[in-house]
């Protein structure tokens, strides 16, 4: 989808947490954080998060894996955010160089 090409962190964390049916409320209890700092990331005053929030929001969400560690760098400004939904749903690259289909590196 294009509008997912454009789509920064902001919009990332109002996704997801939209997808796990939670109030910013709910989200910022769940990764006690304050509903504030859930809001201005999501709104983008923040454009990034420090890694111990952004780790305490992939977990709230229920992120493990790849998709969890993508999803701390992208609040981290240091991956784009449709990397995150790519790995989250299943779509994106395997990791480390697997093939896929094949459990052997090469």
């Amino acid at each position: 989808m294009p509008e997912q090409l454009a789509l920064g962190f902001a919009g990332l964390l109002r996704q997801l947490r939209a997808e796990a049916g939670l109030t910013q409320e709910e989200l910022a209890e769940a990764a006690g954080l304050s509903p504030r700092s859930v809001s201005d990331l999501e709104r983008g005053i923040n454009r990034t998060a420090r890694k111990d929030t952004a780790v305490l929001l992939a977990g709230a969400l229920g992120l493990a894996g790849p998709g969890g560690e993508l999803f701390v760098a992208a609040a981290r400004g240091k991956a784009p955010a449709d990397e995150v939904l790519a790995a989250i749903r299943g779509t994106g690259p395997q990791p480390r160089g697997l093939a896929a289909g094949s459990p052997y590196r090469g």
